[in-house]
Parts: structure tokens; sequence; C-alpha cells
């Protein structure tokens, strides 16, 4: 299983967007990872999507016995990790806090086939803390769900 994302790397720019803050502070937007690279499954939106496709046996199996903090916020406790699963399948998306990349929200949505059981795609957006606001969060949310709606019907 292999979560998968795209950078400004892949599409070919040599430097990583540059934004100012409300502070005037300059922040660098470089996401961790490239297309067709693995994630650290468990701590990015994009792997916690794909899980929660799973029942919890299923994630279990997967999982590493120890879970790597990729940042402080990493969360290494398989019992809250769990948790937050059954709430991604509620929820129908999932949400990385600066868990893969610090400083970093992201919202994924796990891409279901209509012809296999087994999920092994997702689709995220990534937003710098300094930009996030929760309109911005509900309407990353929404359109994250509409697209995936869209990709339900053709794949």
């Amino acid at each position: 299983m292999t979560a998968r994302r795209a950078t400004h790397e892949d599409r070919g720019d040599d430097e990583a967007p540059e934004a100012e803050d409300d502070h005037g502070g300059v922040h660098e937007d470089r996401a961790r990872g490239r297309v067709g690279q693995p994630v650290e499954e468990p701590a990015a939106g994009l792997g916690k999507a794909v899980l929660a496709t799973r029942d919890t046996a299923g994630v279990e199996r997967l999982l590493p016995r120890d879970l790597v903090a990729l940042t402080p916020g990493t969360n290494t406790d398989h019992d809250a990790l769990l948790r937050e699963l059954a709430q991604v399948r509620r929820d129908g998306y999932a949400v990385d806090r600066s868990e893969n990349s610090a400083d970093v929200q992201c919202y994924a949505v796990a891409i279901v086939p209509r012809h296999s059981a087994v999920v092994t795609d997702a689709v995220s957006v990534s937003v710098p803390l300094f930009r996030h606001t929760d309109e911005l969060a509900a309407q990353t949310i929404a359109r994250l769900l509409e697209v995936n709606d869209r990709l339900r019907k053709v794949s």
C-alpha cells in the first residue's frame, strides 16, 4: 500500500515557492516527498485516508510495532491512531495536523475504486499553517469530498 503525493518539484520547479505570512516572515512552501514515493502512512493524511478504508484488524496487521515520530506532532500511540482512523471513517476524510511535515495541515480522501475492494490511492491538499483558516479548511474538505465523489464514478 503506497499513498502518493505531488510537489512543486514534480512540476519541474527548481525552488519551493515562498510566501510572506501576516507577521512579515517568509516561509518556504515545500512538502515532504515526491510523486510515487511512499509516505509514512500513519503520519500523513494520505496514509490515514487509505488506512481508514481497512478494518481495525487490517490496520493493525499493516502498522509497524513502533510508530516513528516525523515531527513533534506525530501520533506514535497505536490506540490513539486507531481512534483517529475510526473518526476518518465517519467523516470521510483524514487530517494530518503537522504530523508528517511541521507547520503544515493536510486534508486527504481515499480514492475508492468502483470495481475493486482494495484501496491504494488517495488525494490530498496541504496548507501551510500560516495560511490556514477554519474557512479554508471547510472549503478544502468540501472540494476534496466533491472530487472523491467524481472519481468514484469513473474509477
